[in-house]
């Protein structure tokens, strides 16, 4: 069985930095709306939380947002851990949000926020492939 304590690790760790950013948007571009969405999932308000992304891309990089939307199919399967009615929803769109990020990264290889947004879409497919 999982605990919480390993479990949320990595999904914890994307939301105490964008939560944690001072300020917020000068460190991820719309990263105070950012973390506020994230909060929403976090709240378990996952049709208010897509509602706000559609709003905040644009201004907020696409790939944020595909991003954050992977975490909070993450956060719907951690949810009922034993339905696997998500599981390939959740493949496909992480898949997409890394190679969106990756092209990110190969076209502003020193901009940190697409490297950390690269890292943040790996970690919905991490945590899945763990379960």
């Amino acid at each position: 069985m999982r605990t919480l304590n390993t479990k949320f690790y990595g999904v914890l760790a994307l939301c105490v930095l964008l939560a944690s950013a001072r300020p917020a948007d000068a460190a991820l571009t719309e990263g105070k709306r950012l973390a506020a969405i994230y909060d929403r999932i976090l709240a378990a308000d996952f049709d208010g939380a897509r509602a706000d992304l559609a709003k905040a891309c644009p201004p907020a990089p696409s790939e944020a947002c595909a991003a954050i939307g992977s975490a909070a199919l993450w956060w719907q399967i951690a949810l009922d851990p034993d339905s696997r009615a998500l599981d390939a929803e959740l493949r496909s769109h992480a898949e997409k949000a890394i190679a969106a990020a990756q092209a990110w990264t190969e076209r502003e290889p020193r901009r940190g926020e697409a490297w950390f947004y690269l890292a943040a879409s790996y970690v919905p497919l991490v945590e899945l492939r763990r379960t």
